[in-house]
């Protein structure tokens, strides 16, 4: 587990069973400092709350274009956001981050997802 900088308690969590890595970044924000811990996860959820053109508005909180750039620099098999705003296209959110990291999707209420 690791604290996240969001400004009160919150932890992100890196799972590995069977050779398989998942990483969940819970709120995250550009400022939190990843170290090894995203290194190489075959999955990477990761809470997107803003489009790229809102970055700095929500403390805390990823733009896509942090999402994928955090992804690319892990060396992550796959990005999956999560934590869409409540005003906001998750489909155009995916399509924004696919823009810096082509192995992305978006997660849907009752989606199962492999590792």
């Amino acid at each position: 587990m690791k604290l996240t900088v969001l400004g009160e308690y919150n932890l992100a969590l890196r799972l590995e069973q069977g050779g398989k890595v998942l990483v969940y970044t819970g709120d995250a924000g550009p400022e939190t400092d990843w170290g090894d811990f995203c290194r190489e996860a075959d999955v990477l959820l990761c809470e997107t709350s803003m489009f790229e053109k809102e970055a700095g508005l929500f403390p805390g909180h990823l733009t896509t274009r942090q999402a994928a750039e955090l992804a690319l620099a892990a060396g992550a098999g796959r990005l999956l956001l999560t934590h869409f705003p409540h005003l906001g296209g998750p489909e155009a959110m995916e399509a924004e981050a696919r823009r810096y990291f082509p192995r992305t999707e978006r997660t849907v209420v009752g989606g199962v997802y492999e590792i």
